[in-house]
């Protein structure tokens, strides 16, 4: 889901400089995780992850390894699951969409950031967004 909103929202002028990577694989999730970490261990260059719940924790062994990337942010959109389905034709249309295509979860990202210790920060609200994004974005320390 969150290559479409991309998709959707594109890149303005202003931002040409910005580069943008990603992975097309089966169903679209797999190893965008570890292609964000890899490019965060070599570029040394501020690189963020913007990915779907469910390509997240599927690539979840990304993050299995004793490095500090202090370069890498990460934003999991988490829609608990598959809701991709209901901005495609055909599938959307499906009344048995929900139980075959739709793969309803309840996991949260916390539990995978606290084993990995990386910082784990949960936006449900614009107010807390506006307040942690500055810091969010600080790469100085």
């Amino acid at each position: 889901m969150s290559v479409r909103y991309a998709n959707f929202i594109g890149l303005s002028e202003e931002h040409k400089n910005v580069e943008v990577f990603c992975n097309r694989g089966t169903s679209g999730i797999d190893g965008s995780s570890s292609t964000a970490v890899g490019h965060a261990l070599l570029s040394k260059k501020p690189t963020f992850l913007i990915t779907g719940d469910m390509a997240f924790f599927y690539d979840r062994n990304a993050f299995w390894h004793n490095y500090k990337l202090p370069n890498l942010r990460i934003i999991v959109l988490n829609n608990h699951g598959g809701a991709i389905f209901s901005m495609i034709d055909g599938p959307n249309q499906l009344p048995e969409a929900s139980e075959y295509f739709i793969t309803q979860q309840k996991l949260s990202a916390r539990g995978l950031a606290q084993e990995y210790e990386i910082v784990y920060l949960k936006l449900d609200n614009l107010r807390k967004m506006k307040n942690l994004f500055k810091d969010f974005f600080d790469f100085d320390g």
